[in-house]
């Protein structure tokens, strides 16, 4: 039937923007700097986590980058859930010059961050 498969593909076109949009803050890139050096980074999304206080506190980021060189910041605002405001979730923005570094920053921040919260 030409009918379901328009619309099982309209679903995939659908899924596949729902996925590159959660892919972009879930992606490791590796970025030249002006000084030539690269620089891996990552944006890892916080905005329901239960710790995201402790998240974006400067002494939180200071004591991940002395454990692992990585630098975080903090990046978005919160968004409780329904909110279809086009500001961008928190999140903390990880980038470090070597992906072991990069990779140790990010599971810091996931050790921190404890469970997903589940949507109710």
């Amino acid at each position: 039937n030409n009918s379901s498969a328009a619309a099982a593909a309209a679903a995939a076109a659908i899924a596949a923007q729902i996925n590159a949009a959660i892919a972009a803050h879930q992606r490791t890139n590796a970025v030249s700097k002006p000084d030539q050096k690269i620089y891996y980074e990552e944006d890892v999304d916080i905005n329901h986590s239960k710790n995201k206080h402790i998240l974006t506190k400067g002494s939180t980021h200071n004591q991940i980058h002395s454990m692992t060189a990585a630098m975080v910041s903090a990046r978005g605002r919160y968004k409780p859930f329904g909110d279809c405001t086009s500001d961008e979730p928190l999140y903390l923005h990880v980038s470090a010059d070597s992906e072991e570094k990069l990779r140790a920053g990010v599971e810091q921040i996931h050790k921190i961050m404890g469970p997903n919260p589940l949507r109710v």
